[in-house]
């Protein structure tokens, strides 16, 4: 048999039965310990994802460049909801060649991201395409930070997907960003995550 694995609740009964110990049997001493607790941890953590969308907002290409592609996900689709469109990520595994699902009057878009150092190939094209059929969305786009290949070109003008290149990227944050944050303090959080 394997080794059962100590879950969260039962840590919290074990500090709760602790603190019960210490507090001589104190029961409300040590529920009010506890909560405190949960909710400076709560608190906690909207802080620090609330500082992180607000840096997210403020970044420009160079910050870009620095992203993990989960990061340039969130960017790319936060930088489309401040233009109007709503959207959401989808699963980070299985997500069938779509990162992002826009929807702007009434019409569904599948976007593929690709935070890349190398020109991107005709391969993110054929992505896009598929999750198109299998989400059954209206039309699809690529976004990038760099450039795309003749091939991944001609594919999309074939097949009415929209590219983003980096030129397209730096228009879309020029639209949406009025105001510019250090890149060293931008770089320092994209590190941490």
């Amino acid at each position: 048999m394997g080794r059962r694995r100590i879950n969260k609740f039962d840590i919290v009964i074990l500090v709760f039965l602790i603190l019960v110990m210490i507090t001589g049997g104190k029961f409300k001493i040590s529920f009010y310990i506890i909560l405190s607790y949960f909710v400076l941890s709560i608190a906690y953590k909207l802080t620090k994802k609330y500082l992180f969308y607000r840096k997210l907002k403020a970044s420009q290409i160079d910050d870009v460049d620095f992203m993990s592609g989960q990061t340039f996900e969130i960017f790319v689709l936060e930088l489309f909801k401040k233009l109007g469109y709503k959207g959401k990520l989808t699963p980070k595994t299985a997500d069938y060649g779509a990162d992002i699902i826009l929807e702007i009057d009434g019409r569904k878009i599948a976007v593929q991201t690709k935070r890349w150092n190398d020109l991107v190939s005709i391969t993110a094209v054929q992505e896009v395409l598929g999750s198109i059929k299998y989400y059954n969305l209206d039309k699809g786009m690529v976004v990038t930070n760099n450039y795309f290949t003749e091939n991944a070109y001609e594919l999309a003008k074939a097949n009415g997907i929209e590219l983003y290149d980096r030129n397209d990227l730096i228009d879309l944050i020029n639209k949406t960003h009025s105001q510019n944050l250090s890149r060293d303090l931008v770089k320092s959080q994209y590190q941490k995550l």
